[in-house]
């Protein structure tokens, strides 16, 4: 099998305008999404919370992740979602993917105990696929996942730019 794992928020979709409102209502400051990763866990979750939950239309495709993602799909890659997003807003993560209509499975994360780039890198271990890509927001991530996969083929997303990693 090939298989493309596509990030969900901030990869394959712009979610600075939900998280800013969704900041505001918690902090009452609209804050960016690197300032919202430097809060006590908490009240981040309380953020990506409502973030998710009521400002999820909010949520805008990077078209051109979209268009490759798309051509992965024609190339033969099966496409997954794997997101740090818990499990339980899976239906949210959903709704919004009907925005662009594709997706073969999402994957989330059931322990939130488990950093974002150790639950991603057990997931990645645990495969056994032919050719694997995957598409990511977090340079660190990717660092962390290409330790152990050193082969892994990556590629960084920042503001809806999509550049292969090299390492």
């Amino acid at each position: 099998m090939k298989l493309a794992l596509v990030d969900f928020d901030g990869t394959l979709f712009d979610f600075s305008k939900s998280l800013g409102e969704a900041s505001l209502e918690v902090t009452e400051k609209k804050l960016t999404p690197k300032e919202v990763t430097v809060l006590p866990r908490e009240i981040k979750k309380e953020i990506y919370d409502k973030n998710i939950t009521k400002h999820k239309h909010l949520y805008t495709p990077y078209k051109d992740v979209v268009s490759f993602v798309n051509d992965l799909r024609k190339k033969g890659f099966t496409i997954k979602i794997l997101t740090a997003r818990p499990c339980s807003v899976k239906h949210h993560i959903k709704d919004i993917l009907k925005k662009i209509g594709f997706f073969d499975e999402i994957i989330c994360r059931p322990d939130l105990g488990v950093e974002d780039e150790d639950y991603k890198l057990s997931f990645i271990k645990g495969l056994d696929v032919k050719e694997l890509i995957l598409l990511e927001d977090k340079i660190d991530n990717i660092l962390h996942i290409k330790k152990q996969i050193p082969n892994l083929l990556a590629y960084l997303v920042v503001d809806g730019v999509l550049k292969a990693f090299q390492s």
